[in-house]
């Protein structure tokens, strides 16, 4: 008897874990000749849709001039509401709001803005990302941040 009730107690410990998923996120940094580099998040959210505001694994100095999302096909976040954040260590937003209510089935561009304006973005330090009003379980996607690297190739 004892072993039977060990045994479900184990079934329900093992149910609660299904669906309480932890969200993951994978960076690279591609480091291309010529300046032209990007670094790459894949992100999965967690099962309640949300993402922690993580760091870069690494420190970059350069000029941001482009970020795009792209949705995972088989758990694309949600559709028009969900918004990818890459900031800098002042918090401000790279690209204004430019990937606000992304679109959860096709790649989504923006441009760096300074003062509302169109134009690379400098960064010399750490950036970081953050997922908003997403409310996918394990919603997914790429997300590039395409720079042109300063001299002395950090």
């Amino acid at each position: 008897m004892k072993r039977i009730f060990l045994y479900l107690i184990l079934f329900i410990f093992i149910l609660s874990g299904i669906g309480n998923a932890a969200e993951s996120i994978d960076f690279k940094h591609y480091k291309r000749d010529g300046g032209f580099s990007y670094v790459q998040w894949s992100l999965v959210t967690a099962a309640d849709g949300s993402l922690t505001k993580t760091a870069s694994e690494d420190s970059i100095c350069g000029l941001v001039y482009a970020i795009r999302v792209i949705p995972d096909s088989s758990t694309p976040f949600t559709d028009s509401v969900t918004d990818i954040r890459v900031t800098d260590a002042d918090e401000v937003d790279l690209v204004g709001g430019g990937l606000d209510n992304i679109s959860n089935t096709t790649p989504t561009s923006a441009s760096a803005l300074v003062g509302g304006v169109a134009m690379s973005y400098p960064v010399n330090g750490y950036l970081y990302i953050d997922v908003l009003d997403n409310s996918v379980n394990s919603g997914a996607c790429v997300v590039k941040v395409f720079y042109i690297r300063c001299k002395g190739n950090r």
